[in-house]
């Protein structure tokens, strides 16, 4: 069956456009709380957020889909466009730029800027009509997870994933990490984490293996090796053949709950909780940001994620609005006020990318997608260094040079 397609309202009825000059005033210590009295977000509870590659944030709430550039609000629902529902619970960009929206009870809604295109169980193999979770490859897939198993749509063509049938103990994705093309890990609810390759996957449980928790609300990747966002049992970590988990009674980690997670450009985890807010680990210390210490205006999150081009971390609260944390600001980290210490060259480039340093410091660069996807990383030395780029897809790509300050530039290849 073939997947609906409406066409946007935007020339009858147009939409809800909001304009704000920043009087959603930046709260102490680095933090921007945009709610639905003093900005367009159209719910204060926060389901699902994600940067596009233009920089637009976009927010899945219990009242539509808002779209946010720093200066406008544009807000997306039933009434006004061809969003098939107002409760939207994730969100993601696909390679060609089209965002799409996973609803609860009605699917999954891909927007280019005209059109809307839907699939549901009705007019496709899509295997449930809550979509829970969202995550695009580079191959120009989209890998949709719903309460009842998983799917990937590529082409033109809906592969699906029963995992019950197979023997897994659960189908209800809940989060999905794209390591590359043909590998993706899934946390589950009641089924642990599983890994879906070209060959087939892998689940690991409560019950085959040392994980401790058998419900993975978040997913993020170090390199290969997944980290895990539980409900009842704090953070895992891939490591070594071994699961490790950290939690308050054997560590620093605050809490036990969390909700979601995400890593920054320089690898660090940050996570949403459901009772300490925002936690931090840079892989030896741990600190939260939470009513009690910060700004922050709720201790239960929803959603995180990271914003390559910013430098920021998005946060969706229960039914607080959005929150937008400047790296930098909150953690106390000069950033450098001017670049000229460092000539990148040319612009866009083919294939070979020229880094000219000046300074005396020591620096690392990490080239990443605008997704935020490490695609290569290295040392630079004083003076000339040359990036050999060839074999990555043309488009956008952030680099960021770290060393005791931070320059962060947007590479464009042909």
């Amino acid at each position: 069956m073939k997947p609906r397609i409406s066409f946007s309202y935007r020339n009858t009825i147009g939409m809800m456009v909001f304009l704000f000059h920043y009087w959603a005033i930046p709260a102490q210590g680095g933090m921007t709380i945009y709610d639905a009295n003093n900005s367009g977000l159209p719910d204060n509870a926060v389901n699902a957020v994600g940067v596009a590659a233009d920089g637009k944030v976009w927010a899945g709430t219990d009242n539509g889909l808002a779209s946010f550039d720093g200066s406008n609000w544009v807000v997306y629902n039933t009434a006004n466009s061809g969003l098939p529902s107002n409760s939207v619970r994730s969100v993601s960009q696909d390679h060609s730029g089209a965002i799409w929206a996973g609803t609860f009870g009605s699917g999954v809604a891909r927007y280019d800027g005209l059109a809307w295109t839907v699939w549901d169980p009705t007019n496709s193999s899509l295997p449930g009509e809550h979509v829970r979770s969202l995550a695009a490859d580079l191959a120009g897939g989209m890998w949709i997870g719903t309460t009842s198993g998983l799917a990937r749509l590529r082409g033109g063509v809906m592969d699906t994933w029963n995992f019950l049938a197979q023997g897994s103990e659960s189908n209800n994705t809940a989060a999905i990490a794209v390591q590359d093309t043909e590998i993706v890990w899934l946390g589950m609810v009641n089924g642990g984490l599983i890994r879906v390759s070209d060959t087939g996957f892998a689940d690991y449980t409560i019950h085959n293996s040392g994980l401790t928790d058998n419900t993975i609300l978040g997913v993020a990747l170090s390199t290969d090796d997944p980290w895990l966002a539980t409900p009842a049992n704090g953070v895992a970590y891939y490591w070594n053949l071994a699961w490790l988990s950290y939690h308050p009674l054997n560590s620093s980690n605050p809490s036990f709950s969390y909700t979601s997670i995400t890593r920054d450009a320089s690898g660090n985890i940050w996570l949403g909780s459901i009772d300490k807010g925002v936690v931090y680990y840079d892989l030896q210390n741990w600190r939260s940001f939470e009513m009690a210490n910060s700004a922050i205006p709720q201790n239960q999150i929803r959603c995180i994620t990271f914003d390559p081009i910013q430098n920021a971390i998005w946060v969706g609260t229960a039914s607080a609005g959005l929150v937008k944390m400047e790296i930098d600001l909150v953690l106390g980290i000069q950033a450098w006020d001017t670049d000229e210490s460092m000539r990148i060259y040319p612009q866009p480039c083919l294939g070979e990318l020229v880094l000219e340093y000046e300074g005396s410091k020591r620096m690392e660069y990490r080239l990443s997608t605008m997704s935020g996807q490490l695609v290569a990383n290295g040392n630079v030395a004083v003076g000339r260094n040359v990036l050999d780029l060839e074999g990555l897809a043309p488009g956008m790509y952030l680099l960021e040079c770290v060393g005791a300050q931070r320059l962060v530039k947007k590479v464009l290849l042909r």
